[in-house]
C-alpha cells in the first residue's frame, strides 16, 4: 500500500494497519514508558525473544529493568532525548532472561 492511499484511509483503518504490522512484524518490537520503564506495548515475537510465552504474559510479568541496568537505560534515554531516535543500541542483559539487542 502506498503512502498516498494510506493517507486517504480513515484513522481507524490506519490504526488497524499499524496494529497488524506491529503484531505480525518478524522482529521484536517493544514500547516502554520513558519515565517508569513499564512495558506499554510489545509484540509476541519480542516476548518470545525475551523468554515469555506471549506479549500479554510479558506485559503482566515483565519489566524493562529485567533486561538492563538503570545506568544503561539512562544512557539510552539521554540519546533519545538528544537526537529523537536510537538505532542499533546494544545492551547487556542484567536479569535472568536471555540477552537482548
Amino acid at each position: 500500500m502506498c503512502i498516498e492511499s494510506v493517507n486517504e484511509l480513515s484513522i481507524d483503518d490506519q490504526l488497524s494497519i499499524y496494529k497488524n504490522f506491529f503484531e505480525h512484524a518478524p522482529i521484536g518490537l517493544v514500547r516502554t514508558d520513558l519515565e517508569t520503564g513499564d512495558f506499554l506495548l510489545a509484540n509476541d515475537y519480542a516476548a518470545r525473544l525475551l523468554g515469555f510465552e506471549n506479549a500479554d504474559d510479558m506485559m503482566k510479568n515483565g519489566h524493562s529493568r529485567d533486561f538492563y541496568s538503570d545506568i544503561e537505560r539512562g544512557m539510552l534515554i539521554r540519546e533519545l532525548r538528544k537526537t529523537g531516535a536510537v538505532n542499533s543500541y546494544e545492551i547487556e542483559r542484567s536479569g535472568s532472561l536471555p540477552h537482548s539487542v
